[in-house]
């Protein structure tokens, strides 16, 4: 007999309306799935993605030399390979005793499934940004990414420019630019933010300032905007700033994807094990417990296809991270 509670069954304590925006709540939560380039959903675990490796060189016939109607043309030839999309479960499964669903003056559930959103949302956050839980089938984080590149500048707080560290000739944006990449997006560690609010022009005024007031003597919040770029400095403990203070780069070229099958299921028999130990933790049934388990399946990629700017692969990359002094050096 199966111990699972049906759709059917929970439909009463999930509206419909919980499956359709599932998806969009998740987005709004993430800074990387607002930023980066959504992929069709996914039929199956592994979608290719064919990325271009090799680019074709055109060549001046007679370079160097007199001019010759017979002179052999120079060949050559362009090539593909392969990248994938693997969608990875992110797994939230949250026990209630009955008597607190039976008691609370709101559905649980309802209540419950923003808060897990915003779990799964912090999550694939972490792992792609700076690889906390990251699993061996998605590519490295960003940070590890662009430390590999020799795309990062390292902040002393208090002891150079933050100005400089983004603009400057050898800040993040040029870092992006010398690989063939403009930047359009940055996510940055609230302590960032901080940071940018205390910096000032010659005049001693600050560089970020409110916008001006829209008539009803209501002052706007400041935008972060660098150069034209925005920034996002995502409230999720996205970017721990103890490793990275903020990460630039063209956000076009990181793709993502969800698994089509995304589950919301509650249970009402069952036992919850502790993933370590095999200990029983809960059985729901003599417990009288009910569980919500959501189970969101996504991948993402980072295809870095060649370009005539940057060739190499091993130096080519999207993105530049700003560390603070001492890290990964």
């Amino acid at each position: 007999m199966s111990t699972k509670t049906t759709r059917a069954n929970a439909q009463a304590l999930m509206p419909e309306e919980v499956f359709d925006d599932f998806t969009s709540r998740m987005t709004e939560q993430s800074a990387v799935q607002q930023l980066a380039r959504r992929a069709p959903d996914m039929s199956r675990l592994q979608n290719r993605v064919p990325v271009l490796d090799v680019l074709p060189i055109s060549y001046i016939k007679n370079a160097g030399q007199d001019y010759s109607d017979t002179r052999r043309k120079k060949l050559t030839n362009v090539a593909w390979k392969d990248k994938f999309l693997n969608a990875e479960d992110i797994v939230t499964i949250l026990p209630v005793p009955d008597n607190v669903i039976d008691d609370a003056d709101r559905p649980i559930w309802d209540e419950a499934l923003p808060y897990v959103v915003e779990s799964i949302s912090q999550r694939f956050d972490q792992a792609v940004l700076q690889g906390a839980s990251k699993p061996n089938s998605w590519p490295d984080d960003l940070v590890t990414g662009a430390i590999a590149a020799g795309a990062s500048v390292s902040y002393k707080a208090g002891g150079t420019d933050l100005y400089d560290n983004i603009l400057g000739e050898n800040g993040l944006y040029s870092l992006v630019e010398a690989r063939g990449y403009d930047p359009n997006g940055n996510i940055g560690a609230i302590r960032t933010k901080g940071t940018l609010r205390g910096l000032r022009d010659e005049n001693g005024q600050p560089i970020f300032k409110r916008a001006a007031d829209n008539g009803q003597n209501v002052q706007q919040m400041t935008r972060y905007d660098i150069d034209g770029v925005p920034s996002f400095f995502p409230k999720n403990n996205a970017l721990n700033p103890e490793e990275a203070l903020m990460i630039a780069g063209d956000w076009s070229q990181l793709i993502w994807a969800i698994r089509k099958d995304v589950t919301i299921d509650v249970f009402r028999t069952g036992v919850i094990q502790d993933p370590d130990t095999g200990d029983i933790l809960y059985n729901l049934l003599q417990d009288d417990m009910s569980a919500l388990r959501v189970v969101t399946r996504i991948a993402w990629q980072l295809p870095n296809p060649v370009n005539i700017t940057e060739t190499d692969s091993d130096k080519r990359y999207p993105f530049a991270v700003l560390l603070p002094e001492g890290v990964y050096s």
